[in-house]
């Protein structure tokens, strides 16, 4: 399980994360690949497209983000964010 935590003033967002690389332990430096899939629906007087500016790994170093950020997401879409992370160096103890 990748766990997601949404930062913004519009109710309506939803993030899905999904883990690419198999295995349940990771050394350190090692890459790791995850899929965010990311959704927007209008609520009233929201906008009609929101952007997604940063996604931040906490623990982790993001060493590529496909498509480059900030990215639009227009009302009833969604689009889906491809990360590579760093595993820690030490110190990380978590799911």
């Amino acid at each position: 399980m990748v766990e997601t935590d949404i930062q913004s003033k519009y109710s309506l967002i939803t993030a899905f994360a999904s883990l690419k690389t198999t295995g349940p332990i990771f050394y350190s430096g090692e890459t790791i690949k995850v899929d965010v899939e990311i959704s927007y629906s209008k609520w009233i007087d929201n906008p009609e497209t929101i952007q997604i500016k940063s996604i931040i790994a906490e623990g982790f170093e993001i060493t590529k983000i496909d498509p480059n950020l900030p990215v639009e997401i227009k009302d009833g879409e969604k689009v889906v964010i491809s990360l590579e992370l760093k595993a820690p160096q030490e110190g990380y103890k978590g799911n």
